[in-house]
């Protein structure tokens, strides 16, 4: 059985730049390697203020590929440090994330925990 692979795209919510080529560059050999079936586009949940999450879902929709939500559970207490606890636990999961040039970057999971410790 194929690896599956969710792809998680973020970023500021006054993004002003375009991004589906950036993101094109970084999907396209994912789905060449794991297959189209086997990659999913997770988006944060926040279409109605995100330009990167309705960036995300057009992707989808233009390409084919499985796309999911991924909001803040906001009824429970801490919310963001546990959606932020369960990627960094998804081993499945890839998280890319642009800055405010529009650059795209590779996240590292751990960026958090090392900010805490030093």
């Amino acid at each position: 059985m194929a690896k599956k692979v969710k792809i998680l795209f973020t970023g500021r919510n006054d993004a002003k730049f375009k991004m589906g080529k950036k993101m094109d560059e970084v999907i396209r050999p994912l789905v060449e390697k794991y297959g189209k079936e086997n990659v999913t586009l997770v988006h944060g949940g926040n279409q109605k203020n995100s330009p990167v999450d309705i960036n995300v879902i057009k992707y989808g929709e233009l390409s084919g590929l499985n796309t999911v939500s991924d909001p803040l559970d906001r009824s429970q207490k801490n919310a963001a440090n546990i959606r932020t606890q369960q990627r960094i636990e998804d081993d499945s999961l890839i998280h890319y994330s642009f800055n405010t040039e529009g650059d795209l970057n590779l996240k590292d999971k751990y960026e958090g925990y090392w900010r805490d410790y030093y």
